[in-house]
Formats: C-alpha cells, sequence, structure tokens
C-alpha cells in the first residue's frame, strides 16, 4: 500500500503544469478538500444526563475512565457512571459506538454482539473496559453466567480491576434456580479458589453472596456470613459494596444477634459511604433493641437510632428510627416522651404508607392506655 501511495504522489508532481491547467477549477477544488484532514469532532461521555464533549480520552485506570477537555484540564469518572461513552475514531470503534447507542437505549442483546465484536479487534485498556460493559449487557440480557464470566475478567483486570468489579454487581438478579444462576456462581466459585489478592476475593465474595441470597440457595447464610465479616479496603468502598454487606449482616443475624455481626456492623459504621450510614446505624439500634433486656440496654439501643434523628434529619429512615425510640423510651417508663417521637415520625415528610401505619398503631394504643381515645395524625 505504501509504494502505491508513493508512485501515485511522484505521478501528481510529475503532472505537466498543462495538465492541472486543464482541468475544471471545481474538480481541483474538490480534490484539495478531500485532501485536506477532517478536524476531528472530540470523544463524548454522557454521565446521567450530563455531555462532556468535546473530550480526548486519556487513559482507563483502577476502573476510572480519564479524558481531557478542550480546555486541557483532565478529569476522572467512574465507568459505571457513564451512561454512554461515544470515541471519535474510525475501525472497530464504530461497533463500539454502535454498542453503547444499543446498550443505552435498551437493547442489550444487540450490544453484546457489537461489543464482542469490538472486542477483537480492540488493544491496550480496551478489552477491560469492553468486558466491564458486557457485564452490565448481559445481566440485562438475562445471561448472568456470562456476566459472571465478563465479572471475572474485570476483577482481575490491570486496568479495571476490583474496585470497578465491584460497582458492577448486577442489580438485575436471577430470582430462582436455574441453569445459568448455577453457572455464573460455579464460575465466581472458581475464581475465588484460585484468587489470592485480598480486593479480588472481597469483589468476588460479595458477589458470591448476592447471587446465592437472590435465588435463596440453601447455602446463602453461609455465604452471609463470610460477606458480612469482609473488612472492605479503602478502594472498593462503595455504595454498592455496602448495600450487599448490609443485606449479609442482616442475613446473618436471622437466629442470634452474636458478637461477631455486632462487630462488623461497628465495622461497616466505620467504614461505610454516608448515604449508608443511616441504615447500618437503624440495624445497630435494631439488632441492640432484640437482646435489650435492661433499661440500660434500651438505652444503649436508642443512641444509633437517635444518631440518624439528630444528624440524617432528611433520611427517609428517620421515622423508622423514630418508631424504635419511641419503644424504648416506653420501655423505660417515658410514655409521653414516646408519644412526641411516634408524632413527630407521623410528621416526617419521607414517610412511607407501611411505616405510617405502624407509627399510628403504637400513638393510638399509648393514648388509650394513658386514658385518651385514640386519634388519628394526619
Amino acid at each position: 500500500m505504501a509504494k502505491r501511495d508513493t508512485h501515485f504522489s511522484r505521478s501528481i508532481d510529475s503532472t505537466p503544469l498543462r495538465f492541472v491547467s486543464a482541468v475544471p477549477k471545481t474538480v481541483v477544488a474538490c480534490i484539495m478538500f478531500a485532501a485536506v484532514p477532517t478536524v476531528s469532532r472530540g470523544d463524548q461521555i454522557i454521565v446521567g444526563r450530563v455531555s462532556h464533549s468535546p473530550v480526548t480520552i486519556v487513559r482507563f485506570e483502577g476502573g476510572r475512565l480519564e479524558y481531557q477537555t478542550e480546555s486541557g484540564e483532565t478529569k476522572t469518572v467512574w465507568l459505571n457512571d457513564v451512561r454512554r461513552l461515544t470515541v471519535d475514531r474510525s475501525g472497530a470503534f464504530m461497533d463500539f459506538n454502535e454498542a453503547e447507542r444499543d446498550l443505552s437505549a435498551g437493547d442489550p442483546e444487540q450490544a453484546i454482539v457489537r461489543y464482542r465484536r469490538t472486542l477483537r479487534l480492540s488493544h491496550s485498556f480496551w478489552p477491560e473496559l469492553i468486558a466491564a460493559r458486557l457485564v452490565q449487557a448481559c445481566a440485562l440480557a438475562d445471561r448472568i453466567d456470562q456476566a459472571a464470566l465478563h465479572f471475572v475478567q474485570v476483577a482481575r483486570g490491570e486496568h479495571a480491576g476490583p474496585p470497578l468489579a465491584v460497582r458492577l454487581i448486577p442489580h438485575q438478579l436471577p430470582t430462582q434456580r436455574s441453569a445459568k444462576a448455577i453457572r455464573a456462581i460455579e464460575h465466581i466459585e472458581s475464581a475465588l479458589k484460585q484468587a489470592a489478592a485480598p480486593e479480588e476475593r472481597i469483589a468476588l465474595t460479595l458477589f458470591r453472596f448476592a447471587l446465592l441470597h437472590a435465588i435463596g440457595d440453601k447455602r446463602s447464610l453461609q455465604a452471609a456470613r463470610a460477606a458480612a465479616t469482609l473488612d472492605i479496603s479503602e478502594r472498593l468502598r462503595c455504595h454498592r459494596a455496602f448495600t450487599i454487606q448490609l443485606t449479609a449482616i442482616e442475613q446473618s443475624m436471622i437466629d442470634i444477634v452474636g458478637k461477631e455481626a455486632l462487630a462488623a456492623l461497628d465495622q461497616a459504621i466505620r467504614d461505610c459511604p454516608k448515604t449508608m450510614l443511616p441504615s447500618f446505624l437503624l440495624l445497630r439500634g435494631e439488632s441492640l433493641m432484640r437482646v435489650a433486656t435492661t433499661r440500660e440496654d434500651y438505652i444503649r439501643a436508642a443512641w444509633p437510632l437517635m444518631r440518624v434523628v439528630a444528624h440524617m434529619p432528611d433520611d427517609p429512615l428517620v421515622p423508622r428510627a423514630l418508631l424504635r425510640v419511641a419503644l424504648a423510651v416506653e420501655y423505660i417508663g417515658r410514655r409521653d416522651k414516646a408519644v412526641e417521637l411516634l408524632e413527630e415520625g407521623l410528621a416526617h415528610v419521607g414517610l412511607d404508607s407501611a411505616t405510617r401505619a405502624v407509627l399510628q398503631q403504637s400513638l393510638d394504643r399509648l393514648r388509650l392506655e394513658n386514658n385518651g381515645a385514640p386519634t388519628a395524625v394526619d
């Protein structure tokens, strides 16, 4: 090809001037326009509803996509937060861009076909980035076994790794035992046997529990204990990881509230993202209420619940926390305070219908016991 290009350029150079002058000006203009390189439009990254364009994708490292803006500013974003990515390059990237469009448009089956076609032609960090997208696409397409295989690839990746893997644990998991679900669990268990790196084991352990719990497998309780006691390292601390661990701690305390589970709760309260803190505090308070027998026990159980009320007043879990605190103060003889707390819960803007019913029932009971007629609170 290079020789043809050289020969072509020499033939143009040696063309007599009179030949060039004989060519119509419109044709010359078209030839000159075609010879000018097309100005790049740049890459595009869409996060939520915000489009960042034109940008230049620089690298993919630690699960984060690094890109440069027109002004030269360098920014990063977690790949799982990117809704759609458009790469301003030709060749295999045309398929990749179409796959991104299909995935964001809700057509994961077509996206899978195109991602895999791109995968065969990609290099550098792109195979890991595409594998991450395939985790999402396969889960959405009810191919959880294939999603698990790509998850392992991401967790072991040099550019993606466990920090991205935990963020990619699918929310859409099978709810019944099936051949695909069993294969998915087998893929994760096989990878766990081979995994030596602590962070890789954390990601795989969380995904394994999530799968077993979702399908109601009898091994779920044992898996819950393993996931509940994980010390989630700083790079892996995200909402998805702690959502799964919260469920694991809840499951591990179904029969008994043990010291190990309470220690796991304390560790999660210390390390979890701020968005998850109310959930863990509520669980700790409710767990202590279950085993409380003395006045001091109930006071101790109320402390984490009051942290939710005092420090996160707008959180939707506040009414539930107020309900539990009301029960605690009722036990220690402060029925008047319990009534106030229940009324505060009923007035909360984030109150859901189920909690409203329980709060109202408790309030009516207390008022009746205090020789007052039950009155509905709007």
